[in-house]
C-alpha cells in the first residue's frame, strides 16, 4: 500500500547476516523489483566506544546522567542490532588512603549485569547503578563481540 505520495515503505531486519555480502531482493507487481546489498560483520570487528556520559564526578545527593556506548566495525560504521553486555559494580567511597601501609579496599554495595541491544544508530544507553545517599564509585565495564571493551568509573563525592 502506497502513501499520498505514492512511496511505499517496509522495514526489514535480520538477527544474523554472515560476514560476508548477501543480497536481499524486493519485488512489487511481480516484475518491479530492487537489490539491496547487505554486508555482515564479523563479532571479532565489532569495536565499542562511550558516546557520552564518560568522566562524571558529582555529589552524591545529585543523579548520574546516562552513559551512551556506540558500536562500530573496523571502518568506523554503526552496528545496529548489536548484542552489548554490560556489567556494574558501585563501591563504597574510599575516601582518603593512610599515610603509611595500603590503601583498604572498598567494599562492593550492588551490582548487576544486563545485556542490551544497540538501536539504528548502534547506541545503548544505560542509567548508572546508584546507591540512594551514600557516597560511592561506579565501576561500569561494556563489551560487545569477541573483542570490543571499554571501562569507566563514575564518582559520587561527599
Amino acid at each position: 500500500m502506497t502513501g499520498i505520495g505514492g512511496v511505499a515503505a517496509v522495514n526489514v531486519s535480520s538477527s544474523s547476516i554472515p560476514a560476508q555480502t548477501t543480497t536481499v531482493t524486493g519485488c512489487v507487481w511481480i516484475s518491479i523489483c530492487a537489490l539491496w546489498n547487505l554486508v555482515g560483520v564479523d563479532s571479532s570487528q565489532w569495536q565499542l566506544n562511550i558516546a557520552t556520559g564518560a568522566g562524571q564526578s558529582i555529589a552524591y545527593t545529585s543523579t548520574l546522567a546516562p552513559v551512551v556506548f556506540i558500536v562500530t566495525d573496523n571502518a568506523g560504521h554503526v552496528l545496529p542490532g548489536a548484542t552489548v553486555s554490560i556489567y556494574q559494580t558501585v563501591d563504597a567511597w574510599e575516601g582518603s588512603c593512610p599515610v603509611q601501609g595500603r590503601c583498604p579496599a572498598a567494599p562492593v554495595i550492588a551490582s548487576s549485569k544486563i545485556s542490551a541491544t544497540s538501536d539504528a544508530n548502534g547506541q545503548v544507553s544505560i542509567t548508572p547503578l546508584t546507591v540512594s545517599g551514600v557516597p560511592q564509585v561506579v565501576n561500569i565495564a561494556a563489551s560487545a563481540g569477541t573483542q570490543g571493551f571499554v571501562s569507566l568509573a563514575l564518582t559520587l563525592t561527599p
